[in-house]
């Protein structure tokens, strides 16, 4: 029988299937970059990089452990080893949230020269019965499980080809489909929002955009950062980090 390789994304999904009687033994691949928001330019030497301010805001923030640059060639030989042996490969997915759906493109492409059993799993496709990864029955699996055809992976695969190819600043999931944007996308959003919340805690308000706006969180606080260097958002009470300032729209900027 095969061994069963799990790739996921972040710490979140990682701990769940560690911690899941079902899968605790299977190998685990993570992926921890942001691809939504990475540069691909080098990925062709197993490189991808963040621009400098995001990385040194969310660097200061001291909120994950980050760097600016990434290396995935040990990502890339770990799966290797997994389609050379014949693994059952299982990616956790979702579709609505951009960086484990990139994810999924992304280990389609590679997988693309491989004969091997390719399945997907999406989590937004989880009924209510199952509030995560590590509660679903070892028998309940090949309800969400799906087996990909070549088709599909090569569909897959060339639809990251194009997002490489293309290399936005920002990546978003629009109409169930991958679209490349700039980053200033969402400024009418955030901006529409955080006059309707008046004054407001930078983490609160962030937490508030999570709830229409799929992109992570230290996106999202580097898009609200970008809108106080143009002058657009502007602090009430400036702290040491962003994440606990007081920010509110610049009644000035919405006059210009």
């Amino acid at each position: 029988m095969s061994s069963i390789t799990e790739i996921v994304f972040g710490d979140y999904m990682n701990y769940e299937i560690k911690n899941s009687n079902t899968l605790r033994n299977n190998k685990i691949i993570k992926f921890d970059m942001l691809l939504s928001i990475c540069d691909l330019s080098n990925i062709n030497n197993y490189i991808v990089s963040y621009n400098d301010e995001f990385y040194n805001l969310i660097n200061n923030e001291s909120i994950y452990d980050i760097k600016s640059k990434y290396s995935i060639k040990e990502i890339l030989d770990e799966l290797e080893t997994s389609f050379k042996n014949n693994d059952k490969i299982c990616i956790w997915s979702d579709h609505n949230k951009i960086d484990s759906y990139l994810m999924l493109l992304c280990v389609c492409s590679y997988a693309i020269k491989y004969k091997c059993d390719l399945y997907v799993l999406f989590v937004d496709e989880f009924n209510d019965d199952y509030f995560s990864p590590k509660s679903i029955k070892n028998n309940e699996f090949n309800k969400y499980e799906h087996k990909l055809t070549i088709q599909e992976i090569r569909k897959y695969s060339n639809e990251w080809q194009k997002i490489v190819n293309d290399n936005s600043n920002l990546r978003i999931i629009k109409d169930n489909k991958v679209v490349s944007v700039s980053l200033d996308y969402y400024d009418s959003i955030i901006l529409k929002k955080l006059q309707e919340c008046g004054e407001i805690k930078t983490v609160k308000f962030v937490a508030i955009l999570l709830q229409s706006i799929y992109l992570y969180d230290t996106v999202l606080i580097y898009l609200v950062d970008r809108l106080i260097r143009q002058g657009k958002v502007i602090y009430v009470n400036k702290e040491e980090k962003l994440w606990n300032s007081i920010i509110k729209i610049n009644d000035l900027s919405l006059k210009r």
